[in-house]
């Protein structure tokens, strides 16, 4: 029997839920777009039996015979139509929502820090030409856009500007995007497809490579100011002070540490950002680009379209409810499987009200 990967069934039953009066031409003419997190590369394995590999960069994989190819577990991988394939296998995952599939290459996938512009102007620009090659050249009437963490970033970024076009023209020279009637046809037809965020980046501040060495730096600080108070400053400060007044004085150091820990994180955060991240990236990355969360609030009536919007807790509550289908699926796969698109449903419509 073949399965469908458990994550895109549900998708692709909110998809076609949300599109309950058209779902006999939910696909036809929908492509979706890919937009992938910073360590993943978009490279796609050409005629799945030579292994033969090609760069993913504006190239389309179409899904019209509807192939398929199964994995070891039983599972179906869509198959494009001329035998290829996405190695990254999460791009793979959302073949499923369209008749057609392509990942944008960014400048510094997969993971090179020396060239990293993350969700900054090329890699939106990157986005853009994406967008415009399959709306306003293919004439493709729907688009799908999904994407993970920094992908997602990029996403919002390039949502953002294309909503705002008139007031930021000079944000899109050197790209394909010339005018104002082009970024309202691609904003149009990715309303009329949908566009999921699993567990956006809307902060580098927030970056496990920025935030982790942020907190690292605190623990350091405070574990240095304790070391150095206790070997050099304590005795002389504390010595004829009465024993309750040294314990009130240690419970309120304490009190104060935890208050402006989050205050001394947040200036290391902010420091690496803004100086080490430009230095490391060898200034690719613009210190002073908008990060994806800012003004995001400009999208608010513009982008009508269903909108999945996946954090960390939301994707482990969906990896818990895949587990527990799993272990019964003998008895009741399609009870939980009705359940988990309704959880969803209901997460999505949760986060349209906000």
């Amino acid at each position: 029997m073949i399965k469908h990967n458990s994550l895109l069934t549900v998708l692709c039953c909110v998809y076609v839920s949300l599109h309950a009066g058209e779902q006999q031409k939910a696909l036809s003419n929908t492509h979706v777009i890919y937009s992938h997190p910073y360590l993943e590369q978009s490279q796609i394995l050409i005629n799945n039996d030579s292994n033969e590999r090609l760069s993913g960069k504006d190239r389309v994989v179409t899904f019209l015979q509807n192939k398929t190819l199964l994995d070891r577990n039983k599972k179906a991988i869509r198959l494009g139509d001329g035998n290829e394939i996405f190695i990254n296998s999460s791009a793979q995952k959302f073949a499923w929502l369209g008749d057609s599939l392509s990942v944008p290459a960014y400048p510094d996938a997969p993971g090179n820090w020396n060239k990293a512009v993350l969700f900054t102007k090329p890699a939106v620009h990157v986005l853009v030409n994406e967008l415009y090659n399959r709306v306003i050249v293919d004439k493709k009437e729907r688009i799908v856009l999904a994407g993970r963490c920094v992908g997602a970033g990029i996403a919002l970024n390039c949502l953002k500007s294309l909503v705002t076009f008139n007031e930021n023209k000079d944000y899109f020279e050197g790209s394909l995007v010339k005018s104002s009637e082009d970024a309202q046809s691609i904003i149009a037809a990715i309303n009329k497809g949908a566009f999921i965020a699993s567990v956006p980046l809307l902060s580098l501040e927030r970056y496990n490579a920025v935030a982790v060495p942020g907190s690292a730096l605190t623990a350091l600080t405070y574990a240095a100011g304790s070391l150095a108070l206790m070997n050099y400053g304590a005795d002389k400060i504390l010595h004829d002070v009465e024993p309750d007044v040294q314990q009130a004085v240690g419970l309120a150091g304490v009190a104060l540490a935890s208050v402006s820990g989050g205050y001394l994180k947040d200036l290391y955060t902010k420091t690496i950002a803004k100086f080490i991240v430009p230095l490391i990236s060898r200034f690719n990355y613009d210190s002073n680009h908008e990060q994806p969360i800012d003004r995001i609030e400009v999208l608010k009536g513009k982008i009508t379209a269903p909108v999945l919007m996946m954090n960390q807790l939301k994707v482990t509550i969906l990896m818990i409810s895949m587990i527990l289908m799993r272990m019964r699926s003998k008895t009741k796969t399609k009870k939980i499987k009705i359940m988990n698109c309704l959880m969803m449903v209901n997460i999505m419509m949760s986060q349209k009200k906000t």
